[in-house]
Parts: structure tokens; C-alpha cells; sequence
């Protein structure tokens, strides 16, 4: 990891939430990153940077929330019509090259 700056505060983002997890360390490989797949999960980790940020810039606090939760919605949207779209093929198996798909196979249950 390339030097950083005294100051860098590093995150870590989309622990805590329903499984699958993103690896715990950077070379864990059993760990899943795409958690960004499952839009609820992306909307809490929205959440999550705007509060961030707000306590690192408090003067534009209500700004970052602001945008924090106009992600949400719009993650919010996407996970409706998402559902709604995979509704009918929930029960179809199917398989994937890629391994990243777990996040979005267990948010709507698909095979």
C-alpha cells in the first residue's frame, strides 16, 4: 500500500451487515467485496459515508446527508424494480462465471 499521509483516515465499509462479508483483510480470499451488488446494503454504506464525512467536514454536514439520502432513494428505487424484475425467474437455476453475484443471489433469493 503506497505511503499515506499522516492525516489519511482509512475506512473499512460493508462489515457489519448481512452475509455474505467483504474479506476481512486485504489478501483474504474467502471474503466476498461485492457487496455494492445488494443495493440495501449499498444504501446502508451510503449512509455510512455521509455521516463520515460530515463528521470530517461538520460545517457541511447537512449537505452530505442530504446527498447520503438522495442515494438511498435511488438505491431504493433500484432494489424495487430489481425485485420486481427478478421475480419471475427466482426459481430458475442458473449459473455464473463470477463469484460476486453471492451478494445479489442471497438479496433476492435466486438459484
Amino acid at each position: 500500500m503506497p505511503a499515506l499521509r499522516k492525516a489519511a483516515r482509512i475506512e473499512r465499509l460493508g462489515y457489519g451487515l448481512p452475509a455474505p462479508e467483504p474479506p476481512a483483510e486485504p489478501d483474504d480470499r474467502e471474503g466476498d467485496p461485492h457487496v455494492w451488488l445488494d443495493p440495501r446494503k449499498a444504501a446502508q454504506i451510503a449512509t455510512h459515508i455521509g455521516e463520515i464525512l460530515a463528521t470530517i467536514r461538520p460545517e457541511q454536514a447537512d449537505l452530505f446527508r442530504a446527498r447520503a439520502a438522495e442515494v438511498r432513494g435511488r438505491l431504493e428505487g433500484l432494489d424495487r424494480r430489481a425485485e420486481e424484475s427478478l421475480a419471475p425467474v427466482r426459481d430458475v437455476p442458473f449459473v455464473a462465471y463470477h463469484g460476486g453475484l453471492n451478494h445479489l443471489v442471497a438479496r433476492y433469493g435466486l438459484r
